[in-house]
């Protein structure tokens, strides 16, 4: 490994070179880790799997269109590898907003209309986007989702149409908007807009701090169930066995846990 690590440019980068941070927190080469590549695989396979099942990632958005809806199916986001769904976004349902919140805003505290000046406040805007979210639901012009982390399947309730069957704003003369003179195109599909959360590539979690830690706990754990078959066997020169390094381990994982 590289003698400088930081938190950008880590050491580690793939799984051999965390098998080597993992024997020298063991001891090797000074002393003998009875652990074999198929011991080490297991251990990090379960750390990746604790981590990536408990962990929250950052927030992220992602342009989907409902040309990738598969009816009775949903949406294949495991290319993605998408952990989390936060919330979905549907279409650019633009018919009225444009109006209603600068309306919003430019009212006096007499509730006429203002003079051009911005007279509102984060207030209104706030009292904005709770209407335009309770407007939505009551019109149903965003759907229910529901979202699978293990088959990494978006479903949409009720699933998305043909853009024919839509009513405006998508199916116009002119959509999406009409500034930019753009005709209906059934290859389009409706644009989604997904807040979610992704799991970081391989080379990113080997480094992770708590995927190393994960992974010598569980390590110790099975080098404590090794060294347990040779217990009160002497050594040569005197010494013997010891499966203490096991309780380290179940110890060290119920912290990080």
């Amino acid at each position: 490994m590289e003698d400088k690590s930081t938190f950008l440019h880590p050491a580690i980068r793939n799984k051999r070179q965390l098998v080597d941070w993992v024997m020298t927190m063991l001891g090797h080469p000074l002393v003998t880790v009875e652990l074999r590549e198929n011991h080490y695989n297991a251990a990090i396979q379960n750390a990746l799997m604790v981590y990536t099942k408990y962990a929250t990632f950052p927030k992220k958005y992602m342009l989907k269109s409902s040309r990738d809806y598969v009816p009775g199916v949903g949406i294949d986001l495991s290319k993605e590898n998408v952990t989390q769904v936060h919330d979905v976004q549907y279409g650019c349902d633009m018919s009225g907003w444009g109006v209603v919140l600068p309306w919003m805003i430019n009212r006096t505290s007499t509730g006429n209309f203002g003079s051009g000046n911005l007279s509102g406040s984060f207030v209104t805007y706030h009292n904005f986007v709770e209407f335009k979210k309770m407007a939505q639901r009551v019109l149903a012009t965003q759907p229910d989702w529901q979202y699978n982390r293990e088959a990494k399947r978006l479903v949409l309730i009720p699933e998305p149409r043909g853009i024919a069957q839509i009513p405006p704003p998508y199916h116009s003369e002119l959509w999406p908007h009409p500034e930019l003179g753009m005709r209906p195109n059934p290859s389009w599909g409706v644009p989604m807009v997904l807040e979610c959360e992704i799991e970081p590539p391989l080379d990113e979690l080997y480094c992770n701090e708590h995927v190393k830690r994960l992974t010598l706990a569980f390590c110790k754990q099975m080098l404590g169930q090794v060294r347990g078959k040779f217990e009160g066997i002497t050594l040569p020169g005197g010494g013997s066995v010891s499966k203490d390094i096991g309780a380290e381990g179940t110890q060290e994982l119920e912290k990080l846990l």
